[in-house]
C-alpha cells in the first residue's frame, strides 16, 4: 500500500474580464500493489478557486482506476 499527496496554488488572469484568478488545490492519492503488475488507484482532490468574480466555491473531486505494468 502506498500513499501520497500534493498541496498547489496557481494564478493567472482572466482574459475575458481582466481578473487575477487563483485556485489552491490539494489532493491525496493512495494506491494498492495486487498483484506485481497491477495496481488499484484512488484519487481525492480538493479545488478552491479564489479571487474570482463569483466568490470562492470548493470543488471535491474523487477518482479510481487501476494500473497494470508490464
Amino acid at each position: 500500500f502506498s500513499l501520497g499527496g500534493r498541496y498547489g496554488m496557481n494564478k493567472s488572469t482572466d482574459d475575458a474580464s481582466g481578473l487575477d484568478v487563483s485556485q489552491e488545490s490539494f489532493t491525496f492519492i493512495g494506491t494498492y500493489h495486487w498483484t506485481k503488475s497491477l495496481r488499484v488507484v484512488g484519487e481525492f482532490t480538493n479545488y478552491t478557486p479564489l479571487f474570482s468574480a463569483d466568490g470562492a466555491d470548493t470543488i471535491n473531486q474523487f477518482a479510481a482506476g487501476m494500473m497494470l505494468f508490464y
